[in-house]
């Protein structure tokens, strides 16, 4: 994140006013999930490191953020991670270590606009790759399919947003992307998308579903086919403005798993989870 949306320095250094520098706010967040105690006491390793900008270097093809980076190699994106992980609920510093291959396998050429004015875009830009992960700390090595987007924005998230769910499955090997946005005046807006080998397509939003509030008490909700339900399979992370799940779902006809994330930036924007974000990352 060039400019971490979830940073309170950053969001302190925006309400002293003037000038702020986005790329002095700067992090590569990584998250591993596994059974309990496979890879910590919670079976969760979550680094978020902020850096400035002097940690910062980009070029065309490649990307670097303190020890570790992002470069297109051909039409492979490698990812070199080297990031201390952090040491909230368990008190031992832990890492997370090696490299991430993704070999898009379906593109999207355009970014979308998620607000009226264009102010917030979201560019699918790979929605089905192969991905391949070779980890020295904690050892670990898998491949399997996966999913590259990237967001950029004018303005806070919350200055826009009262929050947002968003999902992503794989449905007869076409990408399927929903997300549900309310904005900051109350109105909704809802967007579903196929990606597939002949392009992209609009796809009618299925029915609304509402899931189980999040530990934290953060509202769930998701779409799927008419006359099916749709649960929570299992919650990957669970924090005071976001989660991320796993759901079971039914899509296009389909049984499948769909990964699942909700924000609510009401409730991120509040002084008292500003002052338990740093519990989770460190400024270095």
């Amino acid at each position: 994140m060039l400019g971490n949306v979830f940073s309170p320095y950053y969001a302190q250094a925006r309400a002293r006013g003037g000038v702020v520098d986005p790329l002095a706010f700067c992090t590569m967040n990584v998250v591993l999930h596994g059974p309990k105690g496979s890879l910590s006491a919670l079976g969760t390793r979550f680094a978020l490191n902020e850096r400035g900008r002097a940690s910062l270097r980009r070029e065309p093809q490649a990307l670097e953020i303190g020890p570790s980076a992002m470069r297109w190699e051909g039409d492979t994106l490698v990812i070199t991670l080297d990031e201390a992980t952090a040491m909230f609920p368990v008190p031992v510093r832990g890492a997370i270590r090696g490299t991430v291959r993704v070999r898009p396998q379906r593109e999207a050429a355009a970014p979308v606009a998620l607000d009226p004015e264009g102010r917030h875009r979201w560019w699918p830009v790979a929605t089905s790759a192969r991905v391949e992960v070779s980890l020295s700390e904690p050892a670990l090595r898998w491949c399997g399919n996966g999913y590259h987007d990237a967001n950029t924005g004018d303005r806070p998230l919350e200055a826009d947003f009262r929050g947002w769910c968003w999902s992503r499955a794989t449905v007869n090997g076409d990408g399927v992307v929903l997300y549900d946005t309310e904005l900051r005046d109350g109105a909704r807006r809802v967007m579903g998308r196929r990606f597939t080998a002949r392009g992209v397509e609009a796809l009618d939003a299925p029915r609304w579903v509402e899931l189980p509030k999040s530990a934290w008490g953060i509202a769930r909700n998701t779409r799927c086919d008419a006359g099916a339900s749709a649960a929570v399979e299992k919650t990957l992370l669970d924090a005071p403005f976001y989660t991320r799940s796993v759901l079971r779902t039914r899509l296009l006809g389909r049984e499948t798993l769909s990964f699942h994330e909700a924000v609510d930036l009401g409730r991120f924007a509040k002084p008292w989870v500003q002052f338990l974000v740093p519990f989770k990352m460190r400024r270095v």
